[in-house]
């Protein structure tokens, strides 16, 4: 068991077989254990810093402060609640060794001049669901990495009151999430995707698989339900298929459906393209409706970027070539939204 201690958080760290995950965070905490790298604790000074409402808390040498050596919390706390963002470590200023990323809760829907504001929250069944996690080797991407359903993941943060001999009272958090379900599992050398990386559904199915060491489609039940395709000769994927993609394109988007854009009528339907080169990236992106494309323009273009390498090229008899993936988005109207308990939906054709 890994142990953390920040100057205002303790945490404890734990993995079973079934990749279960508790964390135990000791706030009020005035102790500091040494750190694993090759820097004494006495040669580290703890940082503070606050941002848009979130803390960051980390270690920097004290011969030079603007390099993060140690441990490092970043999160979010309001009204005696909160919620972690991710934690790791760094080694001169580079991630370095197992980090881990957490979800970001919203509040529901509201609306401003029709553009609907999301509101950060921190809710005991949304928040500090762990997103995925994974080591570092001096700054980059390096060994398996794990990528968890927000929504299988059970989270349940329990309080207590700590009071230890000759020391004050403090109350502790522990954010217990015992089952997590992977919809993601592969592998990186020098922040470069290798070997075959094989993505599930919520039941433990695979959906999607592939050979990045070999460029080589295996599965994509989401492009191609029946498995009647060609491995040199296949569209535009996208890492994890539709329902990954949906997933982080709706993560990514700095706002929510609210009344005034949901349509007229039952349901419309959005094309969205990209444009996706022989080397598997997306150049750029088209969407057939000026009001939905301006409001989420600088969203698309922050997915575009956060999910740079998760884009596989298109293949025609063996040669990748330059093509473009479409993608249909079906905004459905405020009542059928209500009846099917979702806004919309989006299929690759």
């Amino acid at each position: 068991m890994n142990r953390l201690l920040l100057n205002k958080f303790d945490f404890y760290f734990s993995f079973n077989k079934s990749i279960s995950t508790t964390f135990r965070i000791f706030l009020f905490a005035i102790h500091f254990l040494e750190f694993i790298f090759p820097v004494h604790a006495q040669n580290l000074i703890d940082t503070i810093i606050f941002s848009n409402g979130v803390i960051e808390e980390y270690q920097v040498l004290k011969n030079d402060v603007n390099v993060k050596h140690g441990f490092s919390v970043k999160y979010y706390s309001s009204n005696g609640k909160l919620a972690i963002l991710e934690n790791g470590n760094y080694l001169n200023n580079l991630k370095h060794g197992l980090w881990e990323y957490y979800n970001i809760a919203y509040q529901e829907e509201q609306s401003l001049f029709r553009y609907a504001i999301p509101s950060f929250i921190i809710d005991e069944l949304k928040s500090n669901k762990l997103t995925r996690k994974g080591n570092y080797k001096n700054g980059k991407r390096d060994g398996i990495w794990f990528y968890y359903y927000e929504s299988s993941i059970p989270s349940l943060l329990l309080r207590y009151l700590i009071q230890e001999k000759d020391s004050p009272a403090r109350q502790t958090f522990e954010i217990v999430q015992p089952e997590l379900q992977a919809y993601m599992i592969g592998q990186f050398q020098q922040d470069q995707r290798v070997g075959s990386w094989v993505t599930f559904s919520t039941m433990g199915k695979v959906l999607q698989s592939y050979d990045f060491s070999k460029e080589q489609l295996l599965k994509d039940l989401t492009a191609y339900p029946t498995d009647d395709f060609k491995e040199n000769d296949h569209k535009p994927l996208f890492l994890g298929g539709g329902s990954v993609f949906e997933l982080l394109l709706f993560r990514s988007f700095a706002w929510k459906f609210s009344e005034p854009i949901f349509p007229s009528q039952d349901s419309i339907v959005l094309q969205l393209f990209f444009n996706i080169d022989s080397s598997g990236h997306c150049t750029h992106w088209e969407l057939n409706h000026k009001e939905y494309h301006d409001r989420i323009k600088n969203s698309m273009d922050h997915f575009i970027l956060s999910y740079a390498d998760y884009w596989i090229p298109a293949k025609n008899n063996g040669v990748k070539i330059e093509s473009k993936l479409l993608v249909e988005w079906i905004i459905y109207s405020e009542k059928i939204s209500k009846m099917l308990n979702q806004p919309g939906r989006m299929q690759f054709r």
